[in-house]
């Protein structure tokens, strides 16, 4: 993946992410991490019509999100480590690597609770397995990777604001709820880029372009460096 320089458009980053399979014809890991709200998911559902041929599969940590209760009897957020069984997730990881299905329930963040929809993980070999979660640069998740791209806001305020949106629209949060959660997510992830058992290949600004809320694009910088998250 090469470093841009300058802001490119969400096809041009499906496309650098397909090439991280592609440059070594081999098969490859990748993890999504970092901020939500910055296309994650939704770049993983690209990537998967660009590989329509079963060499894209993803693998999301809400596979192994632990209860709401006990998140919330312990104040975690959607963005903190300990919200998921990262034990579980790297297991997961290792089974769909030997070629072996990983089957669990889908996750309805608006219920805060796990669906009757069963999901199944398979990925053809030599084929391009997405991790889709905030905490996926941790580094026992990290180690099983080729590259973890880390997603980071170019402006906090900016991002807060398209954020808010997006819960009180897609996951019917009250706007008083959503901001209150969304401003721990962000403290969160300032927090977890910091540490010392987090592993990064690369750092993924992410611009929110657009006066209206409900208008909004994402725009994306590849770096190798960043100083987001620093006091």
């Amino acid at each position: 993946m090469k470093v841009t320089g300058k802001f490119i458009e969400q096809d041009e980053l499906v496309k650098a992410i397909v090439g991280l399979l592609t440059e070594g014809n081999v098969g490859a890991t990748v993890a999504l991490a970092g901020i939500p709200a910055a296309g994650k998911s939704t770049l993983c559902s690209r990537v998967g019509e660009v590989l329509d041929d079963g060499r894209s599969a993803t693998l999301p940590t809400e596979a192994v999100i632990l209860s709401a209760e006990y998140r919330h009897a312990h104040g975690f957020s959607g963005t903190n480590l300990d919200s998921y069984d990262v034990h579980q997730f790297c297991e997961y990881v290792r089974i769909v690597h030997d070629n072996s299905v990983v089957a669990f329930n889908s996750y309805d963040w608006r219920t805060r609770c796990k669906t009757g929809f069963l999901n199944v993980v398979q990925l053809r070999r030599n084929g391009l397995l997405l991790l889709d979660g905030s905490v996926c640069a941790e580094k026992s998740i990290a180690d099983l990777c080729d590259a973890v791209l880390f997603f980071y806001p170019s402006d906090d305020l900016d991002w807060l604001r398209f954020a808010v949106h997006r819960d009180m629209v897609a996951r019917q949060r009250s706007k008083s709820e959503s901001q209150r959660e969304n401003t721990k997510k962000l403290k969160d992830m300032k927090m977890f880029i910091n540490l010392k058992s987090t592993r990064v290949s690369y750092y993924i600004e992410t611009r929110v372009v657009g006066s209206e809320v409900s208008e909004v694009v994402l725009e994306y910088r590849i770096e190798k460096e960043t100083n987001w998250g620093e006091a």
